[in-house]
């Protein structure tokens, strides 16, 4: 990340220009530090490296794939997670930490559920769960706008999220539960055959950001909100390099920087 990336470089610019990281373990084509490092102790000396590395205030873990019914990993990581907290707690330099988890329009997955529920009861200070709101295929009706679908992916979490906080002894009382609640689209096509999340939709959703105090506000990703090359066949494509749809460049990172100094608007976006 040092040399290929310049990984330390680019953030320090980043900072400087007032902006700030927070780094996400995991993902659809990686192996979760928990699934891969088997030991509780060793585990969280390498969540502490890439803490202190970057100095940073919060982390993501992104779950997803096969790490999700890994419940040995699960529970590792929330004894790591949750040590490193108490750690970084005690010199004064807390660490909030998010779940980035897969969501259909009636919410999150089970599977998803049990990682939220086994996450806070191994004690992490959970800062809340950002749902990947994207990818729905059959689980969203052909009928149904990808901003409608998103909607109702985000009331249905909510509900679900207030209900597992609550049996952990937190009782967050409806408004302050979308504070717990993040939500990462897809901009442009996604890698369902006709999901297609416009420039509209972000519109959609940036309202119901603002409107419900939602906590976190993402997007897939940075380096796709460009429109595609007059070199594509056609507009519609399925590309990592840009959005498949009619747009001007970082069209919607400025739909979503309306939202100004909102909730929402605490984390930018993700890569």
């Amino acid at each position: 990340a040092g040399t290929d990336l310049e990984l330390d470089r680019r953030i320090g610019q980043l900072r400087s220009a007032g902006g700030d990281v927070m780094v996400s373990f995991g993902g659809q084509a990686n192996d979760e530090l928990a699934v891969t490092c088997t030991d509780a102790d060793d585990l969280t000396d390498a969540y502490r490296d890439m803490v202190e590395r970057y100095d940073l205030a919060a982390i993501d873990l992104d779950i997803e794939g096969a790490a999700l019914a890994d419940q040995a990993a699960t529970g590792r990581r929330a004894e790591a997670v949750a040590a490193l907290q108490r750690e970084r707690a005690a010199e004064g330099t807390p660490l909030a930490v998010w779940l980035t988890l897969p969501v259909a329009p009636d919410g999150l997955t089970g599977e998803a559920v049990e990682v939220v529920r086994a996450t806070l009861a191994g004690g992490v200070e959970l800062t809340g769960v950002n749902v990947m709101t994207m990818n729905y295929g059959a689980a969203r009706a052909a009928s149904q706008s990808m901003s409608a679908a998103t909607e109702q992916a985000l009331r249905a979490t909510a509900a679900q999220v207030e209900d597992i906080y609550e049996e952990h002894g937190t009782d967050l009382g409806g408004d302050r539960t979308w504070g717990r609640i993040g939500a990462t689209p897809m901009i442009g096509v996604n890698d369902v055959d006709g999901e297609v999340f416009t420039l509209a939709d972000a519109e959609a959703l940036a309202g119901f950001a603002r409107d419900t105090g939602l906590g976190r506000m993402s997007l897939w990703s940075l380096n796709r909100d460009t429109a595609c090359s007059a070199s594509f066949a056609n507009v519609a494509v399925l590309s990592n390099t840009c959005s498949g749809v009619e747009q001007e460049p970082l069209a919607f990172v400025q739909v979503f920087a309306e939202l100004g100094d909102g909730p929402a608007a605490r984390v930018s976006d993700v890569v």
